[in-house]
C-alpha cells in the first residue's frame, strides 16, 4: 500500500521460574478518570481529565475509519460504516470529495484515489480533487509494480482486467488477478473453475493469450519472478505446485507455500510440519511445526508446535539450534533474544539463541521500544512494563499497548471501551483520547484514533507545546 496504515497456545506449566519483584525506582502510576463517551465537546479546554497534562490537542476530525494516509501526510482516506462510500480529506479535516465505493486506497504514485464498490460491481479512478477519471467494471484486487496500472475483478463474468489510470484496457483475462510480474508481462490468476492461469501481457494492446494452465490455488510469483507457486486446493488437498513462468510443472510442494529466503534461495511451506525446497523444486528439510518467521539474521527460520506448545530455531540446513517453551511472537530488538507467549502460566519469556531463558513477564507479549530497552506485556485490559532485564516498571489502565514510533509515548486501551489512555515513556499518565488507536502519524508526535460509537476518527498532536 502506498499510504501509512496500521495489523495461540495451551501454557506449559513451570513451578520452577517466578515473576521478577517489582523494582523501587517504578514512576507514578496515578489512575486515570473515567473518559465521559457522552461529552459532545472533545476539545482540550473541555477534557473531562483537567488534571493531567493536555498534550492531545485535537487536529482534525474525519467522518468514518482512516484507511490510508498518503505519505506526504496531506490526505486522509476514509471510509463509512453506514453507506457505500469513501470520504477524501485534507489533513486539517477539510472534505475534499466523497466518493462511491468502501473499498479504496492511493495509487502507488498518490496521484489518484482507487475506490471499489460492492454494491456496484465498480472501481472508481479520481484524482486528488475527487474529479472522477475513469469508472472501471470489477473491483480493485492490486496495483502493478511499475505502479502505473491496477487490476480489477469481476465475479459475474469471471474476468480480471488491466487498466493504466486513465481507464485504458491493457489485458483481460480469465479468474481474478492473484499475482503480476514485476514486469508486467506475465499475469497468474485464479478462477472459479478452480484452474490456476498464467497470461502473458503486452501493454497497450488488448489480448487474451493464455500460455498455460496450472493446477493448484492462489497463485504467486516466487525466485525473482522467474517461477509460479500454487497453493493446495482446500483442506483436502495437500500437494501445491511450482511452475516455470510459461506454465510448465517444475515441481510438487508439500503444504501451502508460506514464505521465502531473503536470498531467494529457498521456498518454505507448511502443514502440519513445515518444508525446505532449494531454486529447482527439491525438497531439503522437513522441520517439526508450523512456519512463524524468518530470523533477522537471514540465516535461520522459526517454527511452532500446539501439540507441547514448543517453538524452534531452525537453520536453512534443516539442524536444530535451539528450543523455547510457548509460541513465538517476536525478535529482540537487537535480534539476539525471542521471545514467546504462554511460555509458563500464561506468561510471555525471553530466551537467547541458545534456548536459556532470560526473563519471565506477565501478560503476553505487545511491544518493544523503538529503542529495544523495555516491553508492554498485556492481558485483557491491564497493561505491564518492564525493562528487558525482566524487572518490572509499572502497571497501567487498559490492554494492547503500543509504543509511538519516535519511543516518546505509548497508549493501551480497554475491550470495549472508546478511550485511549496515553502515556509518556516513563509510564507517566499524560491524557485520554476518545477512540481506539488507528495508527501513529509516522515521524509525527500525532496518532489517529477511531470511535466506533461516533463513526468518526480523530487526529490528535501529542507535543508538549
Amino acid at each position: 500500500m502506498a499510504g501509512a496504515s496500521v495489523a495461540l497456545a495451551s501454557p506449559v506449566k513451570d513451578d520452577s521460574v517466578k515473576l521478577p519483584t517489582p523494582v523501587d525506582d517504578s514512576p507514578n502510576q496515578r489512575q486515570l478518570a473515567p473518559f465521559d463517551l457522552e461529552a459532545a465537546d472533545i476539545s482540550p479546554a473541555n477534557h473531562p481529565n483537567s488534571g493531567l497534562p493536555q498534550s492531545g490537542r485535537l487536529l482534525a476530525e474525519f467522518q468514518g475509519e482512516v484507511r490510508a494516509l498518503s505519505t506526504d501526510q496531506q490526505y486522509v482516506l476514509t471510509d463509512s460504516s453506514t453507506a457505500d462510500a469513501t470520504y477524501l480529506y485534507d489533513r486539517s479535516g477539510n472534505l475534499v470529495a466523497e466518493l462511491a465505493g468502501y473499498l479504496s486506497d492511493f495509487s502507488p504514485d498518490e496521484q489518484f484515489v482507487v475506490a471499489s464498490s460492492f454494491e456496484t460491481n465498480t472501481t472508481g479512478v479520481y484524482d486528488l480533487s475527487g474529479q472522477q477519471v475513469a469508472i472501471l467494471p470489477g473491483y480493485l484486487t492490486g496495483f502493478g509494480a511499475d505502479g502505473q496500472s491496477l487490476t480489477t475483478y469481476s465475479e459475474p463474468e469471471d474476468l480480471g482486467r488491466l487498466y493504466d489510470f486513465s481507464g485504458k484496457l491493457l489485458a483481460e483475462f480469465q479468474g481474478s488477478t492473484i499475482a503480476l510480474s514485476t514486469d508486467g508481462q506475465v499475469v497468474a490468476t485464479n478462477s472459479s473453475d478452480q484452474i490456476s492461469h498464467v497470461y502473458n501481457t503486452v501493454s497497450g494492446q488488448l489480448i487474451r493469450l493464455e500460455k498455460g494452465s496450472l493446477r493448484g490455488d492462489r497463485p504467486v510469483f516466487v525466485l525473482e519472478d522467474q517461477y509460479v507457486a500454487t497453493h493446495p486446493w482446500g483442506l483436502e488437498e495437500e500437494m501445491g505446485y511450482l511452475y516455470s513462468r510459461a506454465g510448465n510443472e517444475v515441481a510438487q510442494l508439500r503444504g501451502s507455500l508460506i514464505s521465502v529466503s531473503r536470498d531467494q534461495q529457498h521456498l518454505i511451506t507448511f502443514n502440519s510440519n513445515t518444508y525446505l525446497y532449494d531454486r529447482s523444486g527439491q525438497q531439503t528439510a522437513q522441520l517439526e511445526g508450523q512456519f512463524r518467521a524468518l530470523g533477522l539474521d537471514d540465516q535461520h527460520l522459526i517454527t511452532h508446535s500446539y501439540g507441547g506448545n514448543i517453538s524452534r530455531l531452525y537453520d536453512f540446513s534443516g539442524r536444530l539450534v535451539a528450543q523455547f517453551s510457548g509460541e513465538f511472537a517476536g525478535f529482540s530488538p537487537d535480534g539476539q533474544g525471542i521471545l514467546t507467549n504462554f511460555c509458563a502460566d500464561g506468561n510471555s519469556c525471553l530466551f537467547d539463541l541458545n534456548g536459556s531463558e532470560v526473563a519471565q513477564f506477565q501478560g503476553w507479549f505487545s511491544d518493544f521500544s523503538p529503542d529495544g530497552q523495555h516491553l508492554l506485556t498485556t492481558t485483557e485490559n491491564t497493561s505491564y512494563l518492564y525493562r528487558l532485564s525482566g524487572e518490572w516498571v509499572g502497571q497501567y489502565e487498559g490492554g494492547r499497548g503500543t509504543y509511538s514510533a519516535d519511543g516518546q509515548h505509548f497508549v493501551t486501551s480497554s475491550f470495549g471501551e472508546d478511550v485511549l489512555n496515553v502515556y509518556d515513556r516513563f509510564g507517566n499518565p499524560v491524557d485520554q483520547l476518545r477512540g481506539q488507536l488507528s495508527i501513529f502519524v509516522p515521524n509525527q508526535p500525532q496518532v489517529i484514533t477511531y470511535s466506533e460509537r461516533q463513526g468518526a476518527s480523530y487526529l490528535y498532536d501529542l507535543s508538549d507545546d
